[in-house]
């Protein structure tokens, strides 16, 4: 939602709720990179073939040959022995207004932002446990949050020459959604 904020997508970022108990009174989450993610959902798919193969080995010649199914998931809840479940994250926070102004930082421009009620539900820090995806998959997220900004302001740059080349026939950027409580910061 920043990197649309930051390329004119949306004409605004709204972050759900200020008065949480975090350095900056919004929420904390463990943002990854699109890439680092991508990488983690490649190792999963080795541990699962890896998983297959054993399980056929394991059967040996003649013996009961299912097709090998094992179920690798990011997350949910385990409802099978061969299913596998993986946080996939940094295990570090970053805080709704720290992304923004790496976004802000990345793209040189400014990105709006909306202050909206706080959504049921939420809490205020929320973070992977990354453990076992070192340990099983030895795989660790390697990206800073200024990566992704460096990614959003090369879109950026992108976007403005389609602008320049294409005028006012592109869409429009989406209208903000309907808040309970609005200030701009």
């Amino acid at each position: 939602m920043v990197a649309q904020v930051a390329v004119k997508r949306r004409p605004a970022l709204i972050v759900f709720g200020d008065d949480y108990a975090t350095p900056d009174g919004t929420g904390v989450r463990d943002y990854i990179h699109v890439m680092d993610l991508a990488e983690g959902h490649v190792a999963a798919l080795r541990l699962l073939e890896r998983m297959r193969r054993d399980a056929v080995e394991a059967a040996g010649p003649g013996g009961n040959q299912s097709n090998g199914a094992v179920g690798v998931t990011a997350g949910g809840a385990s409802t099978g022995s061969n299913l596998v479940m993986f946080n996939l994250g940094s295990g570090l926070g970053h805080s709704v207004l720290e992304m923004v102004a790496a976004m802000e930082a990345a793209c040189g421009c400014a990105v709006p932002v909306v202050v909206a009620d706080r959504r049921p539900g939420d809490l205020a820090t929320v973070l992977a446990a990354t453990d076992k995806a070192a340990a099983k998959l030895d795989w660790r997220a390697t990206r800073c949050m200024g990566a992704a900004g460096r990614g959003c302001g090369r879109v950026r740059a992108r976007v403005d020459r389609v602008k320049r080349s294409f005028g006012p026939a592109l869409p429009a950027p989406l209208a903000l959604s309907q808040v309970s409580r609005g200030h701009v910061r």
